[in-house]
């Protein structure tokens, strides 16, 4: 086999195993930088929809102070009215510009609804609802749940309605449509990301993927569904886990955002699960990602940069293969001037300008010629004269058998 040839196959199978391992280190690493990429975007879209998501509500709890400071709604509470339900019921209105609120009302420190914008609201006892019993103990309050008048699920902001001398005289509500909250939170989709706002007890209120809304994040334990039933926050409605009981997520725990892997062994899955708490407000947003959707993009990625990489590697094959057969050509001429020179020819030369040992080694051949060719002139003047020499040996030796023939002759 020529050494052209041995270099040659050296050389493809050197470029394509290492060929080989570049695509598998490029795969490895790819699918890492992708995977880590794709665990920041969660986070920073789960950051992103916390923030929105805190903004609507902080309108909301904006709102309702504002309306617990108003003099009418003082003076209504205080049974010393300046306006009768129906002024209060239309200022009410007036608040309600952009129409996001099903309902503002007033309640009194018993839990009874005085006047309200739907008047179904009206003498209705809400004293069971959290946002009733932050207000009433002073504190401004964000819940969300499915209205046991209305049966529709809404957001509600409270704050307590504080006298002249600072005491609570009863709690101004507004129930936001959730609409608002909703949309923002669908918008920038674009993927196949399932995002969810839950309750403080894991409870889906919203999600892009309606088969999860009022779905627990976990099976519930008896005392959060005892909880749950108490407040009345989803009547009538049944409470199924969606299966994230092996994560053992306790959201109390989740200050801002965290990360969690698992297997899902109800689709067989691995998936990606972010946590982002909204502000202090008992509400979370969750994404869910599936791998595999990312392992496709992996895989997709990889591929083409897999493909570069081979097509490099075949067009390095052949140009190192042209290249070789280039550089390696004199050795043809090297070889051919060897023949000749064995066939006694010493008159061709070589003329390789390589600028490397191939040129070198065609000067060395010349001059190895070179040097034969005069060597086989002198052996020739050599084997000539000592040929003559012979003749005139074998002449004498001849002529001195003759004179010895003679001289017998003469002796007989």
């Amino acid at each position: 086999m020529k050494l052209r040839n041995k270099l040659s196959i050296f050389i493809i199978l050197t470029i394509l195993f290492f060929g080989f391992l570049a695509v598998l280190f490029v795969y490895i690493e790819t699918k890492s930088a992708l995977l880590h990429q794709e665990e920041n975007n969660l986070i920073a879209l789960s950051s992103l929809k916390a923030r929105g998501v805190n903004n609507i509500f902080d309108s909301g709890k904006n709102l309702v102070k504002i309306i617990s400071k108003e003099d009418f709604i003082l003076d209504y509470l205080k049974n010393d009215p300046v306006l009768g339900e129906e002024e209060v019921t239309r200022h009410l209105n007036h608040f309600n510009v952009s129409g996001l609120y099903s309902s503002i009302y007033i309640m009194s420190t018993s839990g009874i609804t005085l006047v309200s914008t739907d008047p179904s609201f009206v003498g209705k006892d809400y004293s069971f609802r959290d946002y009733f019993k932050k207000s009433i103990s002073g504190e401004p309050w964000v819940d969300a749940a499915v209205g046991i008048t209305s049966k529709k699920v809404g957001y509600y902001f409270s704050h307590p309605i504080l006298s002249k001398e600072n005491e609570v005289i009863g709690a101004i509500i507004a129930k936001m449509s959730p609409g608002l909250v909703h949309d923002f939170f669908s918008s920038i989709d674009g993927d196949n990301t399932i995002k969810m706002i839950t309750d403080s007890e894991g409870v889906v209120v919203f999600s892009n993927d309606n088969s999860r809304i009022y779905k627990s994040l976990y099976r519930l334990s008896k005392d959060s569904l005892d909880f749950l039933k108490d407040k009345r926050r989803y009547e009538g409605i049944g409470i199924y886990s969606l299966g994230y009981d092996d994560l053992n997520i306790k959201l109390a725990s989740v200050e801002d955002s965290r990360l969690f892997n698992f297997f899902d062994k109800n689709t067989k899955e691995e998936k990606i699960i972010t946590i982002t708490h909204i502000d202090n407000l008992p509400f979370f947003v969750v994404t869910e990602f599936c791998i595999s959707q990312f392992i496709n993009k992996s895989n997709s990625v990889s591929f083409y940069i897999g493909l570069l990489v081979l097509m490099s590697a075949v067009v390095a094959i052949f140009l190192i293969l042209y290249f070789l057969k280039r550089f390696l050509k004199p050795l043809d001429k090297l070889k051919d001037l060897a023949l000749q020179v064995g066939q006694e020819n010493f008159d061709n030369k070589l003329d390789i300008k390589t600028g490397d040992e191939l040129e070198d080694l065609s000067k060395a051949f010349n001059y190895m010629s070179d040097k034969m060719k005069k060597s086989y002139k002198d052996l020739e003047k050599k084997i000539k004269k000592l040929k003559s020499f012979n003749s005139v040996m074998v002449g004498r030796e001849i002529k001195i058998k003759e004179l010895k023939d003679q001289l017998a002759k003469n002796k007989k």
